[in-house]
């Protein structure tokens, strides 16, 4: 948004971003890591994405365009590894500054994983118009489904289709969820939680993914 503030005869134009989203007691940012230390331009930008513990971004082939069923993703460093560290360090945080990852009980509140009925409705079809597939994800799931609107969010952010880089073969087996990185490992340092949604409205948040799997990152506010 622009704000013009005008005195006299000085006129100055402001440019204002909105990059976050209160939800309970959380600030969730309105778009996904892309580049390390960057946001997504909106909402509909996918971002990179990254292992656990790194800031090396990979692309995201969600729109299974690109993608090979056979063939990594180039670059992509594969195999069982030990980050060292029980928390995502944060010389390595590719969230911007003031940003860091969620914990997996940060993820679990946002998306009402222990409700009857999650607050995340995953948009498959794309039947509201955006660009992407992606999950809307902070309140009633009827009312994201029947009320929220691109232009009218309602107090919910929207994440991104993105898929998984498979951390053994390097290859995007996995174009089709919403997916992002937890802070938070399952006793030892190789294996971190994450949560995935996908369009037959299913989710997990208790998948143990190997540190160099390849998923997005969703930041909040520190």
């Amino acid at each position: 948004a622009e704000i013009t503030v005008k005195k006299g005869t000085v006129t100055r134009t402001l440019e204002v971003q909105h990059v976050g989203t209160k939800i309970g007691d959380v600030v969730w940012a309105n778009s996904n890591v892309d580049d390390p230390d960057t946001f997504g331009a909106n909402c509909e930008v996918r971002g990179k994405l990254y292992q656990y513990n790194s800031k090396v971004p990979y692309p995201s082939y969600a729109a299974n365009d690109h993608c090979s069923n056979t063939d990594p993703v180039p670059g992509f460093e594969t195999g069982a590894f030990d980050v060292m560290s029980e928390v995502w360090a944060e010389e390595n945080d590719p969230c911007p500054d003031g940003w860091r990852v969620p914990t997996i009980d940060e993820i679990k509140d946002l998306i009402g994983a222990e409700e009857s009925t999650p607050r995340f409705w995953f948009d498959y079809w794309m039947i509201k118009g955006r660009s992407v597939a992606g999950a809307y994800i902070g309140l009633d799931r009827v009312v994201l489904q029947d009320e929220v609107t691109p232009e009218f969010m309602m107090g919910s952010i929207f994440v991104a289709q993105t898929g998984v880089i498979d951390r053994d073969s390097g290859v995007m087996n996995d174009w089709w969820d919403v997916a992002f990185w937890s802070c938070t490992n399952v006793g030892q340092t190789w294996d971190m939680l994450s949560v995935w949604m996908n369009g037959n409205q299913d989710f997990s948040v208790k998948d143990w993914r190997g540190s160099r799997t390849g998923m997005a990152v969703r930041c909040i506010k520190k």
